[in-house]
């Protein structure tokens, strides 16, 4: 029985794999901030977009994203001085995949706002890069990267 199981969920996840491949192609993430500019110490809220490109509706798992309204991995590459700052947010593990996912029909997004500043550490005045990296478990593409200052 421990066998059949472990065939099935591998099963489970080449196809699904096959799948999130396809989504890279589909699927376009996007980052927005409320300014460029911020203060020290000041709330950093990050808008992150998926729209589907495509002529069909998609689905993917919204597991790491934004789209989970909390920060639960380190899904965003934030750099300063041409350092990686380092993720000192939460970190979710999940034994498997539920019905965590999100069905885009074609044309459309879906958005959500999420603050950055409390799991990254921003605090130094100068300009940083951000950008959403994609996950094999949720089959999205990076965004493209954007630039703020913090005076």
């Amino acid at each position: 029985m421990k066998l059949r199981a472990a065939i099935t969920f591998i099963l489970f996840w080449t196809l699904n794999s096959i799948k999130t491949m396809d989504n890279t192609q589909l699927l376009k993430t996007e980052l927005q901030l409320e300014r460029q500019v911020f203060q020290p110490g000041e709330e950093i809220s990050v808008k992150f977009t998926v729209t589907n490109t495509s002529e069909q509706h998609h689905s993917f798992c919204k597991w790491q994203t934004p789209l989970e309204k909390d920060l639960t991995a380190n899904i965003f590459e934030i750099v300063y001085k041409e350092s990686r700052l380092r993720y000192m947010g939460k970190m979710v593990k999940r034994s498997t995949l539920t019905g965590d996912s999100i069905t885009i029909n074609s044309g459309e997004s879906v958005s959500q706002s999420i603050i950055i500043s409390n799991a990254y550490p921003m605090e130094k005045p100068g300009t940083y890069t951000i950008k959403y990296t994609g996950r094999p478990l949720n089959g999205l593409p990076d965004s493209p990267i954007l630039q703020f200052t913090i005076e």
